[in-house]
């Protein structure tokens, strides 16, 4: 009988594989506990950016798998007010502005299932006093739920504030998705996503506040826009009464491979840095670039505040069909 866990090790971390039904999955809980690989297992297909050395995932973290984000986005020289306090995020981003929050990168542990179902919870804790929570200005603990249901990967994730203060609360992925075949040939995605408003970014890849009918993402919106052609480092808020799902259609082989975040998750992030780049990131946040500095509505942002003991709970699932 096929093992649907098990231990191994990767560029000297341990490496856990999850095997399902269509998919296998990988994780590495001493960094970052994110998935690192994802298999549709009939076909072959990597459906993650996977990296070939520790090295190259280190240099460039947020391009391979799936990295957790704990506050997701970019925030302006890391400063804001929230709830009446002011804080001062470490500038991470070039020594400007901070990036992506405080969990990224760091050792998580991994459970797996004790009935044997393929699924694992990972787990990360900043209790007081530590360097994630000085940081943060908070303790809090974060667990993600990762099941294989058939085709697809549930990702149900949960943040709780065990400190004695309100805490600023967002959550993301940065899900960065291969576009090579398994031998090496370019797949001609089209891409859909629901309908929705854009953010006007300004030159500093902040938003500026103001939405817009959609401009950069206009093609999405029938489905015909060739992701080859996608290059992007954009902002776009789904409307409130659209389902939440993007989904990148193959018509040789027909499979599509989709995406759908529940709310709070109402925002999604495009990046592809260059024409040629062989990934695109397709970013679920329930909390965009620079969220507590914008004027508009925290229903927009996302920027709010988690009160003491208290929890909140992220959904997200991703997976692969073939055929029509």
């Amino acid at each position: 009988m096929m093992s649907v866990w098990e231990r191994g090790t990767w560029e000297g971390l341990e490496r856990w594989r999850l095997t399902g039904e269509e998919l296998e999955a990988e994780f590495l809980p001493g960094y970052g506990g994110q998935v690192i690989s994802l298999k549709h297992r009939p076909t072959g297909l990597d459906l993650l950016r996977v990296p070939k050395t520790l090295e190259e995932l280190k240099a460039r973290p947020f391009i391979f798998g799936i990295p957790v984000l704990f506050l997701p986005g970019r925030l302006r020289r890391g400063e804001f007010q929230l709830g009446g306090r002011s804080y001062q995020w470490p500038k991470n981003e070039r020594g400007l502005n901070h990036l992506h929050g405080f969990v990224w990168g760091r050792p998580w542990t991994l459970t797996p299932d004790p009935g044997g179902a393929p699924e694992v919870t990972a787990r990360f804790e900043a209790q007081e006093h530590s360097e994630e929570a000085k940081a943060f200005s908070h303790p809090f603990r974060v667990s993600i739920r990762y099941r294989l249901e058939g085709g697809s990967l549930q990702l149900d994730a949960r943040v709780e504030n065990s400190g004695s203060e309100p805490m600023p609360v967002g959550f993301g992925y940065h899900t960065t998705f291969n576009l090579l075949g398994t031998e090496g040939e370019r797949l001609q995605y089209t891409a859909t996503m629901p309908k929705g408003e854009e953010w006007e970014m300004a030159d500093d890849l902040m938003p500026t506040g103001t939405l817009t009918a959609p401009r950069k993402f206009a093609h999405w919106m029938t489905g015909s826009e060739p992701i080859w052609d996608v290059v992007s480092d954009n902002l776009f808020l789904v409307d409130e009464d659209a389902t939440n799902e993007i989904r990148l259609h193959l018509d040789q082989p027909e499979m599509t491979l989709w995406m759908r975040a529940d709310p709070p998750f109402r925002n999604w992030v495009v990046y592809r840095p260059d024409p040629d780049a062989s990934f695109i990131s397709l970013e679920p946040v329930s909390w965009v670039h620079n969220a507590p500095n914008l004027p508009q509505p925290s229903e927009r942002t996302g920027a709010r505040l988690l009160p003491p003991g208290q929890s909140a709970e992220f959904s997200y699932k991703i997976g692969l069909r073939i055929g029509s």
